[in-house]
């Protein structure tokens, strides 16, 4: 690599990145993809005893972007979505409560699910009734409110406290408190801000979510990509750091180890904090962005039983209490998926203070808990451990303006993705990349 020329350099080969790359790539650019790791990013699909598993993202909330690339990418008869939808919330006691329909997203939709959450969980009638006012309520709500203030102060803070806070804070890895409503709720905090009801719009099917994966895991998605990217002629450096990006007159110099390479456009794809150090001319923006993210650390833990071990044939899994069990949640990949196999495989999640370094021991915990609860029969008889110790971005109340200043402070052919638009998975990282290519080369703000 020395001194080479393209349209587009993409830092970072994640699925922001690998996303992005495709679609600069099908408008005739020349496209180069720097990787200090491999292609993919956290997403990495494990076979354990002949079944499929996932030891980084389980699952992409279904929708037009994906289903866009899906189609381009030939993978349309690979999809599959979930076979079970049912999960528990575990409360202190070894109690399992059905958690009811709509509320990871936010909405307590009414549903005899609901009204068996508040009969046998910790709430009580007058929390139903409160959370049933909802399309009454007109609050105050700031440009950017926490989740908390904005669910507590639509469905009150029983339903907030008692449910909202141990499902949505352990499925994002945050608290609701230090999590920015236009990035994580904003299908609740735009309708409301016009003077809709959010309960109505979800009982019409204007709010809700599907998901979905393929037959032999999320790597499928990324070797299509990148199979992709290829057959269009990109330039894939793998294992390759970069040390800085340099303004060179009206193009820039991507300075890696290896070498130099000189761009019309650099799309960055690596977390926030990683720019600030190689991007040391953005400092004060960067830095302002960086300081809206907090930075979580947790481990993936998959543990395979014999098949028929587990006893709950219909559940897709729990949430947890952390504080309380040392685990934020298993997903029952057996039941959820359906992809056969000849295991039963457990997936397991270790997060915040709770995660100890060291795989046995971390199983350990996991199938102990397990077994506890009387949910499987025997022991694993193999595990899989992967340690992010930077795994999930929690945007702070106010991330969006501030991301929209640091933006504006960039130059237009510098084009960010990933964590500085907000994304939260894979859907929005496809979305985005999406959307910054139909944009051309003027970054207008976040989307």
């Amino acid at each position: 690599m020395s001194h080479e020329a393209y349209d587009v350099v993409v830092i970072g080969g994640g699925i922001s990145g690998l996303s992005y790359a495709y679609y600069s790539l099908k408008k005739g650019m020349r496209v180069a993809v720097v990787e200090r790791g491999s292609l993919g990013g956290k997403i990495r699909t494990v076979n354990m005893g002949g079944s499929i598993t996932e030891a980084g993202p389980e699952e992409i909330v279904d929708g037009p972007a994906i289903r866009g690339l899906i189609s381009e990418l030939g993978l349309g008869d690979r999809v599959i979505a979930p076979s079970a939808s049912r999960f528990y919330l575990l409360y202190d006691g070894g109690r399992l409560v059905e958690v009811p329909e709509g509320v990871a997203a936010g909405v307590p939709r009414p549903s005899p699910g609901l009204l068996r959450a508040f009969l046998w969980g910790p709430l009580g009638p007058l929390d139903l009734f409160r959370a049933m006012l909802e399309p009454f309520k007109r609050p105050e709500l700031g440009e950017d409110p926490s989740g908390h203030d904005l669910l507590s102060g639509l469905f009150g803070e029983g339903i907030t406290s008692g449910l909202f806070e141990t499902i949505i804070g352990n499925i994002y890895g945050g608290s609701l408190r230090r999590m920015s409503s236009e990035v994580y709720f904003p299908y609740i905090l735009g309708p409301k801000k016009r003077g809709d009801s959010v309960l109505l719009r979800y009982m019409k099917g204007m709010a809700s979510f599907g998901l979905l994966s393929f037959r032999d895991g999320l790597s499928e998605l990324v070797k299509a990509i990148v199979n992709a990217i290829n057959g269009l002629g990109v330039k894939a450096f793998e294992g390759t750091s970069v040390m800085q990006v340099k303004r060179d007159g009206e193009a820039f110099r991507v300075i890696t180890a290896s070498g130099a390479l000189e761009a019309k456009r650099v799309a960055i794809a690596t977390p926030v904090h990683e720019a600030v150090h190689f991007m040391p001319d953005y400092s004060e923006h960067l830095s302002w962005i960086s300081r809206m993210i907090e930075r979580t650390k947790v481990a993936v833990v998959n543990l395979a039983y014999e098949k028929g071990s587990l006893k709950d044939s219909r559940a897709s899994g729990f949430l947890s209490s952390p504080a309380s069990f040392g685990l934020s949640g298993c997903t029952f990949m057996e039941n959820k998926w359906r992809r056969g196999g000849g295991s039963c495989i457990i997936r397991c999640f270790v997060p915040y203070s709770y995660f100890t370094p060291g795989g046995s021991a971390l199983a350990e915990r996991a199938s102990g808990l397990l077994s506890g609860l009387g949910l499987v029969d025997g022991k694993p008889y193999a595990y899989d451990v992967s340690n992010f110790t930077y795994a999930i971005p929690i945007y702070r109340p106010g991330f969006r303006p501030a991301s929209r200043w640091t933006i504006s402070g960039l130059p237009p052919t510098l084009v960010p993705l990933g964590e500085f638009l907000g994304t939260t998975g894979i859907y929005s990282s496809i979305s985005y990349a999406l959307t910054r290519t139909q944009a051309g080369s003027e970054p207008k703000g976040s989307p």
